[in-house]
């Protein structure tokens, strides 16, 4: 049976935390968001050509007109400091997990 790649943007490849990871290096490739949003077309062409599936070209346009670094840390625009640290402090097991600082 043919074991199948998958990617993984700005995630680990376990769905629950602790849950295994049976997947090798050679099936799995992680992106980071921070990536996508900076330079989308050349981090979705990579995702497709890792998962062996054709890029089609409309979606070059469509990513250009919707993925933009502008998004990037939008939601603590609207939120208060206070709101941003209680978020913050739920996440941090995660964040040291993904190497944020």
């Amino acid at each position: 049976m043919r074991r199948h790649r998958y990617a993984v943007l700005r995630s680990r490849s376990r769905s629950e935390p602790g849950e295994r990871d049976t997947a090798t290096t050679d099936e799995r490739r992680e992106w980071r968001y921070e990536d996508l949003v900076a330079e989308p077309i050349r981090v979705v062409t990579e995702m497709f050509e890792f998962t062996d599936l054709p890029f089609p070209e409309a979606f070059g346009g469509w990513l250009d007109d919707h993925v933009h670094a502008g998004s990037l840390n939008k939601w603590r625009d609207n939120m208060t400091h206070d709101q941003v640290a209680r978020i913050t402090s739920h996440l941090q097991p995660l964040l040291k997990d993904l190497n944020y600082r």
